[in-house]
């Protein structure tokens, strides 16, 4: 089979790209290329730990540096609804709900500026104090319990390891 052939049974026959030229030449634009009038520009502040509870975030510089227009963490922003279920049932945990660190570099707080590099330079300046805990790595760590479980889902019915011994038919392979 030669090369030619391989790749169009398995992805079909070449199609020249028209943006393709620009985009490897650097002059294609991208959606961060534009700004519109009253454009504004948001940087995440992000957790540092792994586990545990933020005891101090004190913005006071962030929101004194120029452009900066608001910062947001959980104790000043807005309440969130509730993200809606994906297919397996289970739900995202909404942004900036409390004071808990979940994971290292979860989203503690954002940074709203009139330009990006005064964004970026103003989330640098957030100060943020941790009630480090030892984190989960185990699934089968006691403390890796479901926080939110609204669909039942956790449940264990029967006793699995017995019923094969009552089933009917009992096929055993490797």
């Amino acid at each position: 089979m030669t090369a030619t052939l391989a790749k169009e049974n398995v992805i079909g026959a070449p199609i020249d790209r028209i943006d393709g030229r620009r985009k490897v030449a650097g002059a294609a634009p991208y959606p961060s290329d534009f700004d519109l009038p009253g454009q504004v520009y948001a940087a995440l502040v992000s957790s540092t730990v792994a586990a545990g509870r933020i005891t101090r975030i004190d913005r006071t510089a962030a929101e004194a540096a120029p452009g900066v227009l608001t910062v947001l963490t959980y104790d000043n922003a807005p309440t969130l609804a509730d993200p809606p279920t994906n297919a397996l049932g289970s739900t995202m945990r909404r942004p900036l709900r409390d004071d808990r660190i979940l994971h290292h570099g979860q989203h503690i707080g954002i940074v709203v500026a009139t330009t990006r590099a005064q964004a970026l330079a103003a989330a640098e300046l957030v100060e943020v104090d941790y009630a480090e805990e030892e984190p989960v790595l185990d699934i089968d760590d006691p403390r890796a319990a479901v926080e939110h479980d609204p669909f039942g889902m956790e449940t264990d019915i029967g006793d699995v390891p017995a019923a094969p011994c009552g089933a009917g038919v009992c096929v055993e392979r490797t």
